[in-house]
């Protein structure tokens, strides 16, 4: 609504004195000497409803009884109290606005339906997570030692939540089991939990998951086509970031999933698309797409999700997690009876790193276990350079419960860093093509001072050439030549070759019988 129709009704109405104006001339307090009314319109401000014993909560849900069945607005500044502690269930078609910016203290679930929304003030960007990816003026907290079982609970479509940060308070309140945002799940038609859109949302810091959008377990779909943007899903204390179970057309964009304790994005029977989002630093890994082991009615909703233009980084492994597979991406596509259950997923220009000492080659960066058709390509997997903190594998592909792993393509990704085992491990069936390890597809060079024969004819000795970075494994052809001499000397052989060294031996050339050293020159190009 722009400022001049708001400013002509402010008019009308004060100049008019419609009933359901109130003049207040109290002495002292914030209403003094202003004009305060119930509703403009479609709009009804929630301090003007109940009793001064009346809690915010109540105060709402008096002015959405007031509203009725017509679409409308309830304004909420810090006059209705800052204190929610009467569930609120809002009318379909109502829009909840926080239009002064304070901590609002959630003690009781807020229900919406259809075409409902709560809506904050704008807020300014704030890039420290900690802090919340966005300084919201408005903030939904969960009061200590509450543990609600959810503190938003979505149960209607075309849902907006947008500009406020939603805080479970679990860290420093106690508040050990909850959801942030939930779906009512119960039995009920297709879509008719669908199109949540949140935008600009802080959501963190939840017992349990952060968010929750799930569709019942008869297959009804009912929350496909959720929409998340421009928000920070961060801090759960003990779930993820979202979890996504049994839907479809889940679409997530520029979006932030960090310190979360298990895993930033947990998915379930469901294709999603996650495009150019900061997945880092989650404790179980940064993404995991399964399909339910004990369902067999999902086969629709586990088609190919997209994974595109992110940024995952990994500091470590989680103990104690039964379903912790040890990576930064992980896609399984067997369901307990059948196989490849997942395919053509893509997984694209990604940045998948490692960050602080995370446990030594016990992570990869990508896996694909029983799936199929996966399309790898244009991403960056950057290991750690060692002692510590290598990624094991940067891709690794392979069948664990089913025969065999069907075709994938893993092509045009940079891997970099030392692996601790290798930079991929491919699956037989695997196609990869012009992926980069180093600096030059699947080439290292390495130049280094050699070893010094002992002062007598035909003397050998041995030099350990480490490449820079190891190779994928041990097939590839090595050339060396030993430059500089200080006296006649010549390679004789090459052996113990890994993918991280090769072991050089020179000789005293016939009729010289004195010490020589000089510098080795190598390369090594994979087969």
């Amino acid at each position: 609504m722009g400022k001049r129709p708001l400013l002509a009704m402010l008019r009308r109405f004060l100049f008019e004195l419609p009933v359901c104006a109130a003049v207040f001339t109290s002495s002292t307090g914030p209403r003094q000497n202003h004009v305060m009314i119930q509703q403009i319109e479609n709009i009804r401000f929630a301090d003007q409803f109940g009793t001064s014993q009346s809690d915010c909560g109540a105060r709402i849900n008096l002015a959405d009884v007031d509203l009725g069945t017509s679409p409308g607005e309830i304004w909420i500044s810090q006059l209705c109290g800052t204190t929610i502690s009467t569930a609120v269930t809002l009318g379909a078609g109502h829009t909840l606005r926080f239009v002064q910016g304070a901590i609002y203290n959630l003690k009781a679930t807020i229900t919406l339906a259809d075409n409902d929304s709560i809506v904050g003030t704008p807020a300014a960007i704030n890039e420290d997570v900690l802090a919340g990816l966005l300084d919201s003026p408005v903030t939904l907290k969960q009061a200590a030692s509450n543990n609600l079982e959810r503190m938003l609970l979505i149960k209607g479509q075309n849902i907006v939540l947008e500009n406020f940060t939603l805080d479970g308070n679990a860290r420093a309140g106690g508040n050990s089991a909850t959801v942030g945002i939930a779906y009512d799940d119960s039995h009920g038609g297709p879509d008719n939990r669908g199109r949540l859109r949140l935008k600009s949302m802080t959501v963190e810091n939840c017992g349990s998951d952060n968010v929750q959008i799930t569709s019942d377990s008869s297959g009804n779909n009912q929350a496909i086509g959720a929409y998340i943007q421009d928000s920070s899903i961060s801090r759960s204390s003990g779930g993820n970031g979202i979890t996504i179970t049994r839907t479809s057309d889940v679409k997530v964009w520029r979006t932030s999933f960090e310190d979360n304790n298990n895993y930033g994005i947990r998915i379930i029977d469901s294709p999603v698309h996650i495009l150019d989002s900061d997945i880092s630093n989650n404790a179980a890994g940064g993404i995991y797409s399964t399909v339910d082991s004990t369902a067999q009615s999902f086969i629709y909703m586990q088609g190919p999700s997209e994974i595109i233009g992110n940024s995952v980084t990994t500091t470590g492994v989680s103990s104690g997690l039964s379903e912790n597979l040890n990576s930064s991406i992980i896609i399984n596509g067997y369901n307990g009876r059948g196989c490849n259950q997942i395919s053509q997923s893509q997984i694209a220009f990604n940045i998948i790193a490692v960050s602080g000492r995370p446990e030594d080659n016990a992570i990869d960066g990508i896996r694909i276990i029983d799936s199929g058709s996966t399309r790898i390509y244009g991403n960056t997997l950057q290991s750690g350079n060692g002692p510590s903190g290598r990624l094991k594998y940067g891709v690794s592909i392979g069948a664990v419960s089913c025969k065999v792993e069907n075709s994938d393509n893993v092509f045009g990704n940079g891997f970099f860093g030392a692996f601790g085992t290798a930079p991929y491990h491919f699956a037989a069936t695997t196609d990869g093509l012009m992926n980069t390890i180093g600096t030059a597809p699947a080439e290292q060079r390495q130049r280094v001072g050699s070893c010094t024969t002992a002062d007598r004819a035909n003397a050998t000795c041995s030099t350990t050439v480490s490449w820079p970075t190891p190779l994928a494994d041990a097939n590839y052809t090595a050339s060396c030549s030993l430059d500089e001499a200080s006296h006649p000397a010549f390679i004789t052989s090459t052996s113990s070759k890994a993918a991280a060294s090769i072991v050089v031996t020179i000789e005293n050339a016939p009729g010289s019988s004195r010490a020589a050293s000089g510098t080795l020159n190598c390369i090594a190009i994979h087969d």
